[in-house]
């Protein structure tokens, strides 16, 4: 029997961008649940996808029984959350309810971020470090979510140059994507189309750079959305390749421009949004950007867990506020989770003892709205559970858990629930 727990100081605010997995059942304590700004409305969310059964986004669960999908760009997806996963970055616009904490989905979009071939891999045995993919920095948290259709790459630490990956997560523009989920889709590429997206620099005739990718697109073909198929410096653009790498540069097969050609977000000025993710640039005391996204702080934007000083790259919160003129995100409210993570592992001693707690090395731990329950036990002929829920948890079973002590209540919050085959052995 594994047994281990691990305290490591690690200034990430990862409860925010985690969530309550569920499927007919396996609910949690909603003392740490995520609110929206308490007014029933349209709203757009974008965030990751943390739980099904309906579909948890932003500490929200939205009902998905007449949504309409598109998945990767606007193609087809299917009618239900069954071609999403945990992890991916979607967008969701719809209805939040008074309560904060549910509502309906009128439509789901997601978008990976990156398709494409692995250059090189700086990930540690422990799965966090840095990628090289396709010229782009891939960062790799403990809340990454990994998974892999490759027979023995079961761990990033095992990804090497050459695979095909595809990405999710929060891109800079200039070269950096900080990865929420990363899916090993082939061994070596073989004519797949491949895609990766930023903003064009050093554009010639011939060539422009995407972070330090160099593309060649004297033969790609233009999507109808680039006006005249006239390139510019600073577009905000998606290229998608078969041929791959010639020379070292990616020969482009199409070029699409992502939005309106910039990475500002969607939707209308006074639009509610609710935004939730990790902090990839930050331009100065007033302004920084998620995802590109730029986010305004005013005198009369409230902070709960910190303050404006807290935010730095890397950081992950949540935003609630509207959409000026200029497509910024002007933000009422911010929320920031900064603190230690508790890193612990064995068999599950009790479950739902008090409910909506599990108890792990003599420890109860809190599942609330922002806890992650994934699924990785697949030996014995056993399937992992994809809508995996707290219900779905047998005493004994064995688990990996990030988690942090809540100052304010003393109780350890769970932030991520992973159940896996038991080892047998440490690690």
């Amino acid at each position: 029997m594994n047994k281990q727990l691990k305290i490591t100081a690690i200034a990430l605010a990862i409860t925010s961008i985690t969530g309550l997995t569920a499927c007919g059942g396996g609910s949690g304590d909603s003392d740490s649940t995520n609110t929206s700004t308490g007014t029933s409305g349209s709203t757009i969310t974008s965030g990751v996808v943390t739980g099904f059964g309906s579909i948890f986004v932003d500490g929200v669960e939205f009902e998905t029984d007449s949504s309409s999908f598109s998945l990767d760009d606007g193609d087809d997806g299917p009618e239900d959350e069954e071609g999403l996963a945990v992890g991916m970055v979607v967008t969701v616009t719809g209805t939040v309810n008074a309560d904060g904490v549910t509502g309906t989905a009128d439509h789901i979009e997601f978008d990976d971020e990156l398709e494409g071939i692995v250059n090189a891999s700086n990930v540690g045995t422990e799965g966090t470090g840095t990628m090289t993919i396709m010229g782009q920095t891939v960062v790799i948290s403990t809340t990454t979510i990994f998974e892999s259709d490759v027979a023995g790459i079961t761990g990033a630490d095992l990804v090497v140059a050459g695979n095909v990956v595809e990405v999710s997560g929060f891109s800079s523009g200039d070269g950096t994507v900080y990865a929420t989920r990363i899916e090993v889709k082939l061994a070596a590429h073989s004519g797949e189309e491949i895609e990766v997206k930023g903003i064009i620099t050093n554009l010639t005739d011939t060539t422009f750079d995407l972070g330090e990718l160099t593309v060649n697109f004297s033969t790609a073909m233009f999507d109808d959305d680039i006006p005249d198929s006239t390139l510019s410096e600073g577009l905000y653009i998606e290229v998608k390749s078969i041929a791959g790498f010639v020379n070292g540069d990616l020969i482009a097969s199409e070029i699409e421009m992502e939005g309106n050609g910039d990475m500002d977000l969607d939707g209308d000025e006074g639009d509610e949004i609710e935004l939730n993710g990790i902090v990839t640039a930050v331009n100065s005391d007033t302004a920084f950007e998620i995802g590109g996204h730029t986010v305004i702080i005013t005198k009369s934007t409230e902070f709960e867990h910190g303050n404006a000083g807290d935010i730095n790259i890397g950081v992950s919160l949540e935003v609630e506020g509207g959409l000026n003129a200029g497509g910024e995100l002007v933000a009422d409210e911010i929320e920031l989770s900064i603190h230690d993570d508790i890193e612990m592992e064995g068999n599950l001693e009790d479950i739902n003892n008090p409910p909506g707690t599990v108890t792990l090395l003599g420890k109860t731990i809190h599942i609330t709205a922002s806890t992650l329950l994934l699924d990785e036990q697949d030996e014995a002929g056993l399937v992992p559970v994809h809508f995996f829920g707290l219900d779905d948890l047998n005493s004994g079973d064995y688990v990996e858990i990030d988690a942090y002590l809540e100052a304010d209540s003393g109780k350890l919050i769970a932030i991520k629930l992973e159940r896996d085959d038991d080892i047998g052995t440490d690690d």
